[in-house]
C-alpha cells in the first residue's frame, strides 16, 4: 500500500492503470524520457520514436547506457505480453548492425528538435560519462540491451527473460504500478 502524507494527514493512494487516468503509453514515454533514472539506472537518452527501415517499426526510446550499449526500450501502456519480447530482438539485432554514423544521424536528429543544432555523439556521450564520474569512456554500440517497461509481466516473457539472461543476452524488464 502507498501512503500521501500532507502534514499530519495521512492518505491511502491507490493504485490505477494508465488507461484509467486517461494516460497513454505517450505519457509514460514522456516521463521516461524526461528521467531516465526511473528505469533504475543511468541512460542517455538520444531517440524516441525512432524507425527502423527494414521492418518499417518504431523503437519507442533508444538510450545509451555508461558501457557504451545501446538500450532499446519498449514501452506498453498495459500488461506486457508476447511479443514484445521478439519485436525488442528484432529491433536489437538491427541496431547491432548500425555503424557510428547511423547512431551519430539518429542522435543528432533527437537533440536537433530539442534546440542543440550544433551536435557530436562522442562529445555528448562523453558529457554523459564524465557527469557521472566514469573517467574512462567506453567505446559506443559494442553490446545492445533491451528494457521492456509495462504494468504487469505476463509469466510466459519471464521465462523467455530469464532464459534471454541465462545465454548472455542483456534484457531487462520492468513492471510499473500506478498510484
Amino acid at each position: 500500500m502507498l501512503y500521501k502524507v500532507k502534514g499530519k494527514e495521512v492518505e491511502k493512494v491507490s493504485q490505477t492503470k494508465l488507461k484509467q487516468e486517461e494516460k497513454i503509453e505517450q505519457d509514460l514515454e514522456n516521463w521516461i524520457e524526461q528521467d531516465p533514472s526511473i528505469l533504475g539506472e543511468n541512460l542517455l537518452i538520444f531517440g524516441r520514436q525512432v524507425q527502423i527501415p527494414e521492418v518499417n517499426d518504431r523503437i519507442d526510446l533508444l538510450a545509451l547506457d555508461t558501457n557504451g550499449n545501446v538500450v532499446i526500450i519498449e514501452l506498453k501502456k498495459d500488461k506486457i505480453k508476447e511479443p514484445v519480447d521478439i519485436q525488442a530482438l528484432r529491433y536489437a539485432s538491427y541496431v547491432s548492425r548500425w555503424e557510428y554514423d547511423d547512431l551519430e544521424k539518429q542522435a543528432s536528429n533527437y537533440f536537433s528538435e530539442k534546440g542543440e543544432e550544433e551536435f557530436n555523439l562522442n562529445e555528448k556521450f562523453e558529457e554523459f560519462c564524465v557527469s557521472l564520474g566514469i573517467d574512462e569512456i567506453p567505446d559506443i554500440n559494442q553490446e545492445q540491451r533491451i528494457i521492456i517497461v509495462g504494468y504487469k509481466l505476463k509469466e510466459k516473457l519471464g521465462s523467455v527473460a530469464l532464459w534471454l539472461r541465462e545465454h548472455s543476452i542483456d534484457i531487462k524488464i520492468i513492471e510499473v504500478t500506478f498510484f
